[in-house]
């Protein structure tokens, strides 16, 4: 299907790996999703000269390899073209997500369904303020879901990815740019638990921060100042259960972590940095947009997981 061949096309937005164009062909409009070019040669060289900085420096390569396959990964829309199914089929019947149907997909080409953008310039403001914290839970209820149920998390959740969408004639979160995706296994979902349970359940923050180092193996071997970390990082637990913002003390764990040399698991990394991501659109649409997160925590809670912690079971 050459889309592009009739120059019905417009630049719909560009990225780091492809532009994307919006097309008609006969009567139906696309999302035409295209590699840059040469973007494979980049990367690679670039991916190549980082690999030699960190070997130099004598740094530990662990994390970086687990960025490379992520980075590679991409750079076959195929493996998108994936994840968009994958999600599809976690929001089948949704009511308030939708993702783009794909259509054709190759190594350098992905068509999908376009999904435009809804006008919210015809409500008035009273009516977008309550759109708007509408919208903010929708988009905190689908992190919870992605995170604890389907244990498949988008891990690029900026604004750019996420839009209110009229889909079919309702006002939707409709999801993109599914290259960058993570499964989470059951080794890295019981690890995720078991913070989470520390986190909310037992409000144990030494445990916390003690489960952030146990979780890597390379953490063993450090000499690590557990109580200074500790401290460290209740805090900063603290500081987000008073409502402050997430983007920022993520950011500053991410550097007290640094500071104590700490190795992060790569599983909480990627869900820390979408959470990040999908912060500071939240905050955009709402001036509160976590008021709910509890009564949507339980909605999508691992209760098979609380049930066994709960009556001790291993």
């Amino acid at each position: 299907m050459n889309l592009l061949a009739n120059k019905r096309y417009t630049l719909a937005g560009s990225g780091c790996v492809a532009q994307v164009y919006k097309a008609k062909h006969i009567d139906k409009t696309y999302a035409v999703k295209v590699l840059h070019p040469n973007i494979r040669k980049t990367i690679f060289s670039d991916l190549s000269f980082i690999s030699k900085v960190f070997e130099a420096l004598k740094i530990d390569t662990t994390t970086l390899e687990s960025y490379k396959t992520e980075a590679v990964s991409q750079l076959d829309l195929r493996n998108e073209a994936q994840n968009l199914k994958i999600l599809g089929a976690n929001f089948c019947g949704s009511l308030n997500v939708c993702v783009p149907e794909v259509y054709y997909k190759s190594a350098n080409v992905l068509v999908e369904e376009f999904i435009e953008k809804a006008d919210l310039n015809n409500f008035d403001l009273d009516r977008c303020s309550v759109l708007n914290t509408r919208f903010s839970n929708i988009i905190v209820s689908m992190f919870l879901k992605m995170v604890f149920l389907d244990k498949f998390v988008h891990g690029d959740l900026h604004q750019g990815n996420l839009q209110i969408s009229n889909h079919h004639g309702k006002l939707k979160v409709a999801l993109f740019d599914a290259g960058m995706c993570k499964f989470l296994s059951r080794v890295e979902y019981k690890n995720l638990l078991d913070v989470v349970y520390e986190l909310l359940f037992t409000k144990n923050y030494k445990n916390v921060a003690n489960l952030l180092i146990e979780k890597n193996e390379h953490n063993c071997l450090l000499n690590i100042d557990r109580k200074k970390f500790s401290d460290d990082v209740s805090k900063i637990i603290k500081n987000v259960l008073n409502n402050c913002s997430v983007s920022k003390n993520v950011a500053e764990m991410y550097n007290v972590i640094r500071k104590n040399k700490i190795k992060l698991y790569y599983g909480y990394s990627s869900i820390f940095t979408s959470a990040v991501c999908l912060d500071g659109f939240v905050n955009q649409l709402s001036k509160n947009p976590y008021k709910k997160s509890k009564r949507l925590f339980w909605i999508h809670a691992p209760y098979k997981y609380l049930m066994f912690k709960f009556l001790n079971i291993k």
